[in-house]
C-alpha cells in the first residue's frame, strides 16, 4: 500500500532545500567587505568584489571619460529575495544623495554614450581624492570607488606664473605614454595647476609647444609633438579654459635644449613648453 505521507514529506524537504539554498547563496562573497566610505543599500548583499591597485575610467559627461589610478574597489550588489525591489532610477538617486551628504561633487548623472544609467562623484577626504561611480540595473547595482592619494604637485600655478613673467616661457613636467599623445594619469595634477593659473590670469594667452628627442623619423616626431600639445590643450578646455586663449604647436626634435646622445639629455628634450602670447 502506498504511504500517503511520503509525497508530503518530500515536498517539505524540497521546500526547505529551496528556501535554505538561496539564503546561503545570498551571503556576502568570501572576503568581501563594506567600503568604509559608504554603507550598502538596505536589503542588498555583496555578490562579487574586486580590490587592489588599478585604473578606472569615470564618465564626466555623457561621452567623455577620465582615467583615475589608485586603490580601486569594485563591488556588485544584488537584492536579497525578501528585500523590497527598487528601480534602477531609485537606486541611482539614493546612492547619489548618499554621496552628496558626504560632501561629494556630482560629475555626471544620467545616461552615457552606451545608454547606461550612471552617476559619477568625487570628493576629497583625509589627504585622498575619492572617485566613485554607480551603475544600477534591474538585478542590483555596481559601485566602483577609487582612492587616489594627493601629493604635492610637481609644479604649482604660482611657479608657472613666475616663470612666464620672468622668461616668457617655461617647461612643465607633463609625462606621456612613450610614443603616444596620451597623458599619464599623474600628469592631470599638472594640467590642473596650469588651469588654475589661467583662471586667475584671465587675459593670459598661451602657445602650448611640444618637443621630442631625435629618436625616430623627423616627420613622425613633429606629428607626435603636435598631437601631445593638442592633448594638453584639450585637457585644459575640458576644465573650463576658453580654447581661443590657447594654441598647440609641435616642433619635433628641431629645438633641443640638451645633448640627445645621453638619456638625461633626451629626457630634457622631450617636453612641453608654455609660451606667453601677446
Amino acid at each position: 500500500m502506498r504511504n500517503p505521507v511520503w509525497p508530503l514529506a518530500c515536498s517539505f524537504v524540497l521546500a526547505a532545500l529551496l528556501a535554505h539554498g538561496p539564503a546561503r547563496a545570498q551571503e556576502d562573497a568570501a572576503g568581501a567587505k563594506e567600503h568604509a566610505l559608504l554603507s550598502r543599500l538596505e536589503g542588498f548583499y555583496i555578490a562579487e568584489q574586486e580590490s587592489g591597485q588599478g585604473e578606472e575610467k569615470f564618465y564626466t559627461a555623457r561621452n567623455r571619460t577620465e582615467a583615475v589610478e589608485g586603490q580601486r574597489t569594485a563591488t556588485e550588489y544584488r537584492p536579497r529575495d525578501n528585500a523590497p525591489r527598487r528601480s534602477p532610477t531609485t537606486i541611482l538617486q539614493e546612492q547619489v544623495e548618499a554621496f552628496r551628504l558626504l560632501g561629494a561633487q556630482v560629475l555626471h548623472q544620467g545616461d552615457t554614450v552606451r545608454d547606461d544609467l550612471y552617476a559619477s562623484m568625487k570628493l576629497t577626504r583625509a589627504g585622498k581624492e575619492i572617485w566613485a561611480s554607480v551603475l544600477p540595473g534591474d538585478e542590483g547595482y555596481r559601485l566602483v570607488i577609487v582612492e587616489r592619494v594627493l601629493v604635492k604637485p610637481e609644479i604649482t600655478a604660482d611657479e608657472i606664473r613666475s616663470a612666464l613673467n620672468a622668461e616668457g616661457f617655461t617647461a612643465v613636467p607633463l609625462k606621456f605614454v612613450p610614443g603616444k599623445p596620451v597623458l599619464h594619469a599623474r600628469s592631470h595634477e599638472v594640467v590642473a595647476q596650469i588651469a588654475a593659473m589661467l583662471k586667475t590670469d584671465t587675459d593670459l594667452k598661451l602657445s602650448i609647444e611640444g618637443h621630442t628627442d631625435n629618436r625616430g623619423n623627423p616627420k613622425a616626431l613633429k606629428a607626435l609633438s603636435e598631437n601631445r600639445a593638442k592633448t594638453v590643450l584639450q585637457a585644459l578646455t575640458r576644465v573650463g579654459i576658453d580654447p581661443k586663449r590657447l594654441k598647440a604647436v609641435g616642433w619635433g626634435s628641431e629645438k633641443p635644449v640638451a645633448d640627445n646622445r645621453t638619456p638625461a639629455g633626451r629626457a630634457r628634450n622631450e617636453r612641453i613648453e608654455l609660451v606667453r602670447q601677446q
